[in-house]
């Protein structure tokens, strides 16, 4: 089977008592870590670059995979959707 990238969404919600956003947020930092059970995972063929990636990152893998870069193995084919948005884009660009 060959290999694609993937984008994977994780999201969870919980009710925080702050008093203010920034509170908020950083105590529900304190108390998620390896305490939520209901994650919520989604994934999807990778058609952008997460906010925090670039294409120097490693991607998540399983051990017995080679190590490469997101960018090789966008340069493999693993990631088509991403590649056909990024000539789009590239194209659209041009006459600016």
């Amino acid at each position: 089977m060959e290999k694609k990238l993937f984008v994977v969404t994780i999201e969870t919600e919980v009710v925080v008592l702050a008093e203010d956003e920034s509170q908020a947020e950083e105590e529900a930092q304190r108390h998620v870590r390896g305490e939520i059970d209901e994650w919520d995972f989604r994934a999807a063929p990778m058609s952008f670059m997460p906010a925090g990636w670039d294409e120097d990152c490693f991607p998540f893998q399983q051990n017995d995979q080679p190590d490469r870069t997101v960018g090789e193995w966008i340069d493999l084919g693993a990631a088509p959707k991403y590649v056909e948005l990024r000539n789009k884009l590239k194209k659209g660009t041009k006459g600016l």
